[in-house]
């Protein structure tokens, strides 16, 4: 596809513009084709953050970030609201220029989404340029109807609130000033889950030491925050908890359990056609599927003939035994680990549960149940 375009603009550029040669044409075409492609992978746009889910789980928005920025990331894990931090900085956000991104989850969900632009001190018309810019994008894309403002942000005052707190910070006077906010309250009638977007001005104080000597230096940051009333509160309250990160490895899931009955559920998906709850059964040998899923899998076309390996006897829970069918389920899904060829057995019954056993739990590299927060954790090596 690559060849395709490129040779489509090495076409059009000959048969419209004059190059010196054709060698120092192809150099310059294939240079706006890197900048084409990689200007078009590692960004968010407005949009897909406006419409980006509040309260999405853990693994599911992991998994979209790490695409997105294709896997530069680094993940924190709070010791306060079982919270977890994904950071990635220095990435283009929409049209607007380079911020730094920053998910917030409580409790294994997507509290806020955090987009930080840092500037220079003198460069107060590029701070005015992004919020004229931001708070017009965000009022056109929403109707007076559904949309509500509260805000402290005098748009006429923040370049002069700039320029004198920034004197104030080179000479040491000041640290941390907050300068002003917008909050945007979207799809007012959807309360507790309104979106909520905020636009915050603050400037920030960097200090440097060399040679017995603080240099002071001054940062205006425009901050755009998204969340909904829902998480709002909690984000706030692990806010002021005074929460600690730690470094999280990157190849850690952590996948959401549900006990009930004495047992560990958690979702799997099949062969990439369905999803479905099995039971984590760290006593049985393979991976169990009931009847009726076996038949959608077979009528889908997704096990096929070569997948049998032929029956195996097993023992019953009641010491008795039964003959079932072994075959290869292509692929699990597991959080965001796909699994390959596992071996699996069809139950007897048609009201059996669903097992997921060694047979794929082995497949996962390490892992341990945590009881309290009720996941299952897994150490994938890359």
């Amino acid at each position: 596809m690559m060849n395709l375009v490129a040779n489509f603009l090495l076409n059009f550029f000959k048969a419209n513009f004059l190059f010196n040669n054709q060698a120092t044409m192809k150099i310059k075409l294939s240079i706006l084709f890197i900048v084409l492609v990689n200007t078009s992978f590692s960004q968010f746009n407005l949009d897909e953050i406006l419409k980006f889910k509040i309260g999405l789980e853990y693994n599911i928005a992991k998994s979209l970030i790490k695409n997105k920025f294709q896997n530069d990331i680094t993940l924190w894990k709070g010791d306060f609201f079982n919270s977890i931090l994904i950071e990635s900085d220095n990435k283009s956000f929409d049209n607007y220029g380079e911020a730094n991104y920053r998910f917030t989850f409580i409790k294994n969900k997507l509290a806020t989404i955090e987009m930080k632009f840092e500037f220079n001190s003198y460069d107060q018309w590029k701070v005015m340029r992004l919020l004229r810019n931001m708070l017009n994008d965000i009022t056109d894309r929403y109707s007076p109807a559904t949309l509500a403002e509260i805000s402290d942000l005098k748009i006429d005052e923040v370049s002069d609130k700039i320029d004198m707190i920034c004197k104030q910070i080179l000479e040491g006077k000041s640290i941390h000033t907050f300068i002003g906010r917008q909050y945007s309250i979207l799809n007012k009638k959807s309360f507790p889950d309104s979106k909520v977007i905020a636009i915050l001005v603050t400037n920030t104080q960097k200090t440097t030491s060399q040679n017995s000597t603080i240099t002071y230096k001054c940062i205006p940051t425009v901050t755009l925050w998204v969340s909904n009333y829902r998480m709002w509160g909690a984000e706030d309250t692990l806010r002021s908890s005074g929460v600690n990160y730690n470094p999280m490895p990157n190849n850690e899931e952590e996948i959401s359990l549900t006990f009930s009955q004495g047992v560990y559920k958690l979702p799997v998906r099949v062969n990439n056609l369905i999803t479905m709850d099995f039971i984590l059964d760290l006593g049985a040998s393979n991976v169990s599927i009931s009847p009726d899923l076996f038949a959608v899998l077979i009528k889908s076309g997704t096990i096929k003939s070569s997948d049998f390996i032929g029956t195996e006897t097993y023992q019953l829970a009641d010491g008795s035994t039964a003959k079932s069918k072994t075959f290869y389920l292509r692929k699990l899904m597991i959080g965001n680990i796909e699994i390959s060829n596992v071996k699996a057995t069809v139950s007897n019954s048609i009201n059996a549960p669903l097992l997921l056993g060694q047979s794929a739990l082995k497949k996962l590299g390490t892992y341990s149940i945590d009881n309290k927060k009720l996941v299952l954790k897994i150490n994938k090596e890359q």
